[in-house]
């Protein structure tokens, strides 16, 4: 069992392409993988969240509040998809595993000490319609806050937290995850991983803009709108202040381009080889200059000035 706990993730920004790698693995590569987007570390209530609230809180009832925040939302994550529920993963019944009961075993192996509330209780970080909500179901179910002392040892906060993502997806063969870290914290949610091999994906920003205004998504809304490309660019800087040096960066046109160089150096990296090639890259050659049919000469010359990027011409 050479591979246990051995993560192999695909990250990028937002439409730079990192799909195509992440169906590359599929296809070519023994790894486990699970058709969603694994955002138990960079979603608001998720792991990245409850490991920076653990090691800075100094406040017992909040520190009670955000961690039933915490097992509500992986009590919500893990249930079945539905239009009620449209981000629900179902990862208890794909994995075979109860994630809720380890969740709530993460949190009692990082408890000190729990009692009730009996003195004044702090709300300094939460809105007035949290604090009326907390004491109308205090008054109606007589429910008693209880105050909850969980450790700020940063090593141990962070090494309960391996745990609990190992014992979901401990296998005899690396597990395959897609956007597996908060792409403004990369470094920082790699470490919240045991062995964590991330590769990160990066595209012509003149494409990515197009992109964004073909689908109507995100800053192309206000693009189609105003044809103004100032918000997409402190957008699209402001993603990348924080480079990784813990992942491998690589550009997408690289990776079409020069396939086998890079599949060769991503190998590397992440310590597997492929067991077949049967999935080709050369289809997504589409995608690379759309900019062409949707920018003006003005609009991508302004693009150039203010973002640098390793493959423009």
């Amino acid at each position: 069992m050479k591979n246990q706990n051995k993560y192999i993730g695909v990250g990028g920004y937002g439409w730079t392409g990192s799909s195509a790698l992440y169906e590359k693995f599929i296809s070519d590569y023994d790894f486990n993988y699970y058709n969603y987007e694994y955002s138990l570390i960079w979603d608001l209530n998720g792991l990245l969240n409850l490991f920076d609230f653990l090691v800075t809180s100094n406040d017992p009832f909040l520190t009670t509040h955000r961690t039933e925040s915490f097992l509500k939302y992986i009590s919500k994550i893990d249930s079945k998809k539905w239009f009620l529920n449209p981000n629900g993963l179902n990862i208890s019944y794909e994995n075979n595993f109860n994630v809720l009961k380890h969740a709530e075993k993460l949190i009692d192996n990082l408890t000190i000490l729990r009692y009730e509330n009996m003195d004044r209780t702090t709300f300094s970080d939460l809105s007035n319609l949290n604090i009326l909500l907390i004491k109308l179901k205090s008054r109606i179910f007589k429910k008693k806050h209880k105050k909850t002392l969980l450790t700020n040892d940063i090593h141990k906060v962070r090494l309960e937290i391996k745990k609990f993502q190992d014992n979901i997806f401990s296998k005899t063969k690396p597990t395959l995850l897609d956007q597996p870290v908060s792409i403004h914290r990369i470094d920082e949610s790699i470490d919240l991983f045991t062995n964590m091999k991330l590769i990160i994906i990066d595209r012509d920003p003149r494409d990515i803009l197009s992109d964004l205004s073909i689908n109507n998504a995100l800053l192309g809304v206000d693009f189609n709108l105003k044809r103004d490309i100032t918000k997409y660019i402190i957008w699209h800087n402001y993603l990348r202040i924080n480079k990784s040096k813990k992942a491998l960066n690589i550009n997408f046109e690289n990776l079409i381009f020069d396939e086998k160089k890079m599949l060769n150096q991503i190998d590397e990296f992440i310590g597997e080889e492929s067991i077949c090639n049967k999935f080709n890259l050369n289809k997504s050659k589409r995608n690379i200059g759309i900019w062409k049919n949707i920018l003006t000469e003005k609009e991508s010359l302004l693009i150039k000035k203010n973002i640098p990027y390793e493959y423009i011409d």
